[in-house]
């Protein structure tokens, strides 16, 4: 007879063994009661399904990115002239300082609104990767054990750590 499961279909337990759908393992009580075959099925979590994101990438890229803006729209709104579009253009985040090196800039001052595009364009990316891309959580529990039956009847182990 088939069982059936969440994401399966068609599978079937081998004979004398229960069916154990996939985030489910047996347990074995230390005593087992009267009338009860000795086996439980325990939910558990896979620590491989968990994941984290990069904080190393995500953490600079936080801090990185509105601290470099606040600087390029203080010094554009002090050394660029009043009302020019440069001077506006100072408070658009990422693309401002390139914006202004593209306006032109008479007084020199070039290298510094380069230097904070290229420091808001990379914190920008690192913020965004860090919080993209995800890593497999490390386990922080020790190790387990999980008991399965086989076809045969006879009871497989397997240890995790």
């Amino acid at each position: 007879m088939p069982a059936v499961g969440h994401g399966q279909t068609g599978t079937s337990a081998p004979s004398g063994a229960a069916y154990t759908p996939p985030g489910y393992s047996l347990s074995v009580p230390s005593a087992p009661q009267r009338g009860t075959a000795g086996t439980t099925v325990v939910a558990t979590q896979s620590a491989a399904h968990e994941t984290q994101s990069i904080r190393g990438l995500w953490v600079p890229g936080l801090v990185g990115l509105p601290v470099s803006y606040v600087i390029t729209w203080v010094v554009g709104s002090v050394t660029l002239p009043a009302g020019s579009s440069a001077a506006d253009l100072a408070y658009i985040p990422v693309l401002g300082p390139w914006l202004i090196l593209g306006e032109g800039l008479n007084g020199g001052g070039g290298e510094f609104y380069a230097t904070m595009g290229i420091i808001q364009g990379v914190s920008l990316v690192c913020l965004v990767l860090g919080l993209a891309i995800r890593l497999p959580k490390p386990r922080t529990d020790g190790p387990t054990v999980s008991l399965r039956p086989t076809s045969s009847g006879a009871m497989s182990a397997t240890l995790h750590f």
